[in-house]
């Protein structure tokens, strides 16, 4: 009897981690679109805004340390385009000619 409450636990218990996992999964997934979302709305402010812009390549360049996310913004400073005037390229610009 005390065997088969046991098991009966673990089952439960195992149903109630699965659930579980996939909250975590669904709230990871929210927190990605969030990401995705804030992303190309910033994007799509600095093409617009020149003064903007140089402050999102100031942010990204001391805050973006690995080498493959560095080359999705030209970061890396060769063959880096610039805009208007030597400013740096509108990211969302760079980021789509990147991919």
């Amino acid at each position: 009897m005390v065997r088969g409450i046991a098991l009966s636990l673990r089952a439960q218990r195992r149903k109630l981690e699965a659930k579980l996992r996939a909250i975590k999964g669904q709230e990871q997934a929210e927190a990605n679109r969030r990401l995705i979302v804030a992303g190309r709305a910033v994007l799509a402010h600095a093409e617009t805004d020149p003064a903007f812009r140089n402050q999102l390549h100031t942010i990204l360049t001391e805050q973006v340390k690995k080498k493959r996310e560095r080359q999705l913004f030209a970061l890396d400073g060769e063959g880096t385009p610039t805009g208007d005037g030597g400013a740096p390229p509108a990211p969302a610009t760079v980021a789509s000619s990147s991919l």
